[in-house]
C-alpha cells in the first residue's frame, strides 16, 4: 500500500540507514507491529552503535543476560554450546538464542549444523555489559571448562573434522583463561588440539604414535 510504503521509507530515513537498525525495526514488523505506531516509536540514530545500544535496552531481562553471556564465545557456536555456557535461572537458553537471532542480535552463520554468531558491535555492548554483571569470570570458566572438553575430543581421535575449525578462536580463548587460572593440562590439551586443526599431525599424531608404540611394547 502507497500508505504503508511511505511510512517505511520514513523509518528508514529515521534510522539514518543504519543496516542493524533497520533489521531490527523490520523484526519489530515481523511481531506485527504496526508500522505507523513503530514509526512513531523509532528515535533517530547517529550510528550502529545507537541502534545497538536502543536494541539491547530493549531485550527482556532473559535476553540481556543470555546475549551477554554470548559474548563470550568468540567464534560462531550452537545451541549446546550456548546451552553450557550460557545460564539463565528458570529459562530455556536454546529459546533464548534462537529469539535473540530472530530479532537480529545474533545471526545465523550456518543452518547444518546450525551455528550462530555476533557482530562486532553487538558483541563490545554485550560484553561490557556483562562485565558490569560481575558474571564475567563464572562465565568464562564455563566456556573454558567446554573447550577444554572439546579439545580433549578432538586430540583422542585420529583427526578433526571439517566443522572442528569453528571452534578454533574460543579454544585459544579458552588456553588463555587456563593459562591465567594456572590450569597446565587443560592448556595443554587444548594445544594439542590446535595442532590437530592447523596441520592433522604433529603433536597430536605424535603423542597417540607413542602412547601406541608402547601399548605395543607391553
Amino acid at each position: 500500500e502507497p500508505d504503508e510504503l511511505r511510512e517505511i521509507g520514513e523509518i528508514v530515513s529515521k534510522l539514518r540507514g543504519v543496516p542493524l537498525a533497520i533489521e531490527l525495526a523490520a523484526a519489530r514488523l515481523a511481531d506485527d507491529v504496526a508500522i505507523a505506531p513503530l514509526s512513531r516509536e523509532v528515535l533517530d540514530v547517529e550510528g550502529e552503535e545507537s541502534a545497538v545500544d536502543r536494541a539491547f535496552n530493549l531485550l527482556a531481562r532473559s535476553e540481556r543476560a543470555a546475549l551477554s553471556q554470548a559474548s563470550i564465545f568468540r567464534g560462531n557456536f550452537g545451541l549446546a554450546a550456548a546451552a553450557r555456557v550460557v545460564v539463565i535461572e528458570g529459562a530455556r537458553v536454546e529459546e533464548i538464542v534462537t529469539n535473540l537471532a530472530r530479532k537480529s542480535l545474533l545471526q545465523v552463520e550456518r543452518h547444518d549444523p546450525l551455528r550462530f554468531s555476533m557482530s562486532e558491535s553487538v558483541r563490545s555492548h554485550a560484553a561490557a555489559h556483562l562485565v558490569r554483571t560481575g558474571d564475567k569470570p563464572a562465565v568464562a570458566t564455563r566456556h573454558a571448562s567446554l573447550f577444554v572438553e572439546r579439545a580433549r575430543s578432538i586430540s583422542s581421535t585420529s583427526g578433526a573434522s571439517p566443522n572442528d575449525d569453528d571452534d578454533r578462536a574460543d579454544m585459544v580463548a579458552a588456553m588463555d583463561h587456563s593459562a591465567r587460572a594456572g590450569q597446565v593440562h587443560g592448556v595443554l590439551q587444548i594445544a594439542l588440539a590446535l595442532d590437530v586443526l592447523s596441520r592433522g599431525s604433529g603433536l597430536g599424531r605424535a603423542e597417540r604414535g607413542a602412547q601406541s608404540g608402547a601399548t605395543r611394547t607391553h
